[in-house]
């Protein structure tokens, strides 16, 4: 499966600006990608403004993502802020180029920055399977909670072969991010995906990239630029992946566990 993730700048809360820029990006993608990541909350930033761009379901956001899923014949995911039973969540979209679509709402909300108070926390989590892999995607702070992010061997195989997270981390905690991304691979032998956006948000934090894409040991097959527009891609194979769990199957020795 080829990933393409793209380490970008977000206007602040300005969805059609942020709408516009990521057309021009992936109508201009070449080669193309089975699966296309954007950064989370990209049409607006880590903004707690919410009455200003969240979106109802079905909004201007998700239907962009159909119509650039159709036109590029890729997945896309990417979270956008979402209203919902008089709630906001900070929802992560998967859509596909056939009209499907996935969702998984973040379960860990960052209380440093209010999101706790201005977001409704998600209960579960989400698995899709796209081109021969289990996908799971999480979102930003999720990264710091091993626990939620556990993969787990199943009498058929894995949770999850691949675990994307997108993000609005901050440049201060550069390391952090960099170490939890290395950590999630190894521990859960997937390979992972971390975006992160680039830039100063309306806060004025500043936000340095350094996205990751990572092999279930530990290699780093792609890396975004500091503080740069990158475009991270790479094939993923399912192959090497099942190799790598026979001959080494850690997770057979793993703890059982289960959420209530």
């Amino acid at each position: 499966m080829r990933i393409a993730a793209l380490q970008s700048n977000l206007i602040w809360e300005n969805p059609d600006l942020n709408y516009s820029q990521f057309e021009n990006k992936l109508l201009n993608l070449t080669p193309s990608a089975d699966l296309i990541v954007l950064p989370e909350l990209f049409s607006s930033g880590f903004s707690m403004n919410t009455a200003a761009f969240s979106e109802p379901i079905n909004g201007k956001g998700f239907q962009w993502m159909q119509k650039l899923s159709q036109q590029t014949q890729s997945a896309i995911m990417g979270s956008i802020a979402v209203n919902e039973q008089n709630s906001t969540k900070n929802r992560l979209y998967t859509v596909f180029p056939d009209g499907r679509f996935c969702y998984y709402d973040k379960r860990h909300l960052f209380r440093m920055g209010q999101e706790d108070l201005h977001y409704r926390p998600g209960l579960a989590h989400r698995v899709f399977t796209h081109k021969g892999f289990s996908v799971m995607g999480l979102i930003c702070y999720d990264l710091r909670f091993p626990v939620w992010s556990r993969n787990q061997k199943l009498h058929s195989g894995y949770t999850y072969d691949l675990l994307v997270y997108v993000a609005n981390w901050p440049e201060r905690r550069s390391l952090a991010w960099k170490s939890l991304l290395l950590a999630r691979a190894i521990e859960n032998q997937a390979y992972v995906v971390g975006l992160n956006r680039i830039g100063n948000d309306g806060n004025g934090i500043s936000h340095a990239g350094e996205s990751l894409i990572i092999d279930p040991n530990g290699q780093i097959l792609a890396q975004g630029e500091r503080h740069a527009e990158s475009i991270l891609t790479c094939t993923l194979d399912i192959a090497r992946l099942q190799e790598i769990r026979s001959s080494f199957p850690v997770l057979r020795d793993a703890d059982p566990f289960e959420f209530k």
